[in-house]
């Protein structure tokens, strides 16, 4: 039996492990096999679109592949082709357009972040224009001063200010109970892009002195407050 001297089997060993350590550091630290082109974050009605082309340029599968899209407020993860993690794969050379939707708040700016096992994580930032998370202006018509008891007929103006089409915009009043004689409800109207349409309301004030109408206009998740403080006179 021949025995390798200590001197040489240390040596070796050593660089047996050097080997086998750079390979998985460049595995996980330095492989770039996914490959994103044309990403892009848009409005579409209430939704916040995020748009790109992914391809795998290596000569193997990539697994496991996610999106993960954030915001100041929130965090959601998508899986590309069947939306599991078993179907969320590229074969060698092959591309996929990535299309996924989430509800539109009062966040402009977006982190999207591509990642998969051994692969090195992609990270792309997005700002929207301020115009998406104040999509809609509306102005209240109604004078400052009303009778006790006196309907009074008045007009909110809304003006589509985005750059897309809004299915739905709901607008509700709101008051104290007893202040004015109306039921309020919940009212919505489809705006086009630049388009703008009125809605008629009425108020019966049954209080004296100043009172708060208060307005709500919902888009997505987006949520407006605003309010308008009445003198009611005799």
């Amino acid at each position: 039996m021949i025995y390798a001297p200590r001197k040489l089997v240390y040596p070796f060993f050593v660089v047996i492990f050097l080997i086998a350590f750079l390979s998985v550091l460049y595995l996980v630290a330095l492989s770039q096999s996914i490959e994103v082109n044309n990403p892009s974050v848009s409005i579409l009605g209430s939704d916040v679109v995020v748009k790109m082309n992914l391809k795998n340029k290596s000569m193997h599968a990539v697994d496991e592949i996610k999106v993960v899209v954030k915001s100041n407020s929130e965090e959601r993860s998508f899986y590309i082709k069947g939306g599991s993690l078993q179907s969320s794969s590229l074969d060698a050379g092959e591309s996929y357009d990535f299309v996924a939707l989430m509800p539109l708040t009062e966040n402009t700016k977006y982190t999207v972040n591509v990642s998969a096992p051994f692969n090195k994580p992609i990270s792309i930032d997005f700002a929207l224009e301020e115009s998406t998370i104040d999509p809609v202006k509306a102005e209240v018509s109604i004078p400052s001063e009303i009778k006790l008891n006196e309907k009074i007929d008045y007009v909110v103006k809304f003006c589509n200010v985005s750059g897309t089409d809004l299915p739905e915009v709901i607008w509700l009043e709101r008051a104290e109970e007893g202040v004015f004689k109306e039921v309020f409800f919940e009212r919505s109207i489809a705006l086009k892009v630049s388009e703008c349409k009125s809605i008629h309301s009425i108020l019966t004030p049954a209080k004296l002195g100043q009172v708060t109408i208060g307005f709500t206009m919902t888009i997505g998740s987006i949520e407006k407050k605003s309010s308008k403080i009445l003198n009611v006179v005799e």
